[in-house]
């Protein structure tokens, strides 16, 4: 699965479609920065087929979160996870596509666990920000990402991007769009870059590795299954 998000204009949206990515985010805060009117959101969405279209709400409540929701008909959501609003995120799960976001700040991966299983129905987005990626090359990390599948967000280089995805079999990732040089106009190579190599190499390599592991595990619990005569069973 592939998130695009910070979307500001119909260049990064209509290339974005173009690369198959499952969610276009664009931020609907009125008053913060890269916020997009909803009546030139939903003018783009004529423009582009496949993705969702999902807004991004970083500091309302989730109460004004569900009036939006209702109010412009989305299909999906970005939110921030905080303390105290369990009760309205499990009822904003229940209508729309909902990405959780959860900033990571120096957490272990087992602070996580609960958080993900307890929105098991949301999209669980891991932000790692501009924090250097190989600093989670650790077995923690690595027994978090053979349970769970989050989809990444990070700043750091196309480089360290691949080496993560190498070392923890990760299929997921969130792409940040950006502004254009001119109306219309657009410098996609780094983009490509990363976006070809997850989808040519890294993807099916997480795929293939998870599918084998999965394969493993049945094949443990079926050996450890009991085969004994029953005495009931004629």
């Amino acid at each position: 699965m592939t998130v695009a998000y910070n979307i500001t204009n119909l260049t990064d949206a209509r290339y974005f479609a173009a690369k198959d990515v499952e969610y276009l985010v664009f931020n609907l805060e009125a008053g913060t920065p890269g916020f997009v009117d909803p009546i030139t959101v939903k003018a783009m969405e004529e423009w582009v087929v496949g993705p969702t279209i999902v807004g991004a709400f970083r500091h309302s409540s989730l109460e004004t979160v569900l009036e939006s929701v209702k109010f412009y008909g989305l299909k999906g959501v970005q939110v921030w996870w905080s303390e105290g609003n369990e009760k309205a995120l499990k009822e904003l799960i229940q209508l729309v596509d909902v990405i959780l976001v959860f900033d990571v700040n120096g957490q272990s991966p087992d602070e996580l666990y609960d958080l993900q299983d307890e929105y098991l129905s949301a999209i669980f987005m891991l932000n790692f920000g501009d924090q250097d990626l190989k600093s989670m090359f650790t077995d923690e990390w690595r027994s978090f990402f053979n349970n769970v599948r989050p989809v990444i967000q990070s700043n750091a280089s196309v480089e360290d991007l691949k080496a993560a995805i190498v070392q923890f079999r990760l299929a997921d990732w969130a792409v940040s769009g950006g502004d254009e040089e001119k109306v219309g106009l657009k410098s996609f190579d780094d983009l490509d870059e990363i976006l070809d190599w997850v989808e040519e190499i890294g993807r099916p390599q997480a795929e293939k590795e998870r599918e084998s592991r999965e394969m493993h595990e049945r094949a443990n619990n079926n050996n450890n299954t009991y085969h004994g005569y029953d005495p009931f069973i004629l």
